[in-house]
């Protein structure tokens, strides 16, 4: 019997999502004997949930209502994945927790250009939550896969892993190991944005960039990075890393011995280390309270 599949987004952009479609004929292999999506909107025009098999989940909870369909959906389904980096950790949409709710509000709305009366916090069109919480803080979630979106071979490796009933492979290195460029040991000074494109085979780090391959988990295959795109985090920290209660001061750590600058050099080349490592600053209490083996 083929098992069914669902995928449902909430606050995010969507790009975890379309990553099943970038699957290509991989997916459609295992549509043709392994599984069956029950529960689809980018494809499948059905609004109640049937009994699932696995679900995956994209993005975080920032809508009373999302909290509403995300229990009902955990009830539903056997097993749980939270797919993404705003699923896991709140991500590019928990940079919203710096602010309040009504200072949101008015920095969007003043932006707009509308005809007619624009919604207000009092008579919302959805009723808001004070912060924008990963998908744990609600339900139990299963799996943790990071991403952003989650890299092509690692969910194929989760959904053919999952329908087959056994355990998916676990990637517990960083993503320096799987990219090619040089490490030459240079003490080049960090620094946020160089405005220059880097030389294509000598690591980001050691030309200045500031660049988390060293503490990330791995996975990806250093897409960005071979590309000339410093790593921003969106794999998560390695294993290594995971249990760490201060993240941001132990690569301020990491970066000041790879660099050969002060500590206090480094923080102020970083500036606001939320911004550096909004990827998985986030509700780190939660973090530290998952188990290491659920993150793929």
């Amino acid at each position: 019997m083929k098992k069914r599949i669902s995928n449902i987004w909430f606050t995010g952009c969507g790009g975890c999502t379309h990553t099943f479609l970038d699957l290509g004929e991989g997916l459609f292999s295992l549509m043709d004997k392994d599984v069956e999506f029950v529960y689809y909107p980018l494809l499948i025009d059905k609004r109640e949930f049937e009994e699932i098999d696995i679900a995956f989940v994209e993005g975080g909870i920032r809508r009373k209502d999302e909290e509403r369909t995300l229990r009902k959906l955990r009830k539903k389904a056997t097993t749980l994945v939270a797919c993404g980096m705003c699923a896991v950790d709140g991500g590019v949409s928990s940079l919203g927790n710096l602010y309040s709710l009504k200072e949101l509000y008015d920095t969007i709305m003043s932006r707009v250009e509308a005809i007619g009366k624009l919604p207000s916090l009092e008579k919302p069109m959805f009723e808001l939550t004070e912060l924008l919480e990963p998908i744990d803080f609600y339900v139990d979630v299963d799996y943790y896969l990071r991403g952003c979106p989650p890299p092509q071979p690692v969910l194929g490796n989760v959904l053919s892993s999952l329908t087959e009933e056994r355990e998916p492979n676990r990637f517990t290195s960083i993503v320096c190991h799987e990219c090619s460029r040089k490490i030459i040991g240079r003490k080049t000074p960090l620094s946020r944005g160089l405005g220059r494109a880097p030389d294509p085979g000598v690591c980001l780090l050691d030309q200045g960039y500031l660049c988390l391959g060293s503490i990330t988990r791995n996975g990806c295959g250093a897409v960005c990075t071979l590309s000339g795109m410093p790593c921003i985090g969106c794999r998560g920290p390695s294993d290594y890393l995971y249990k760490r209660d201060d993240l941001s001061g132990t690569v301020v750590r990491i970066l000041s011995a790879r660099m050969g600058q002060a500590e206090k050099k480094v923080e102020e080349v970083l500036g606001d280390v939320i911004f550096a490592f909004y990827s998985s600053i986030f509700r780190g209490e939660i973090s530290r309270t998952r188990e290491i083996s659920k993150f793929i």
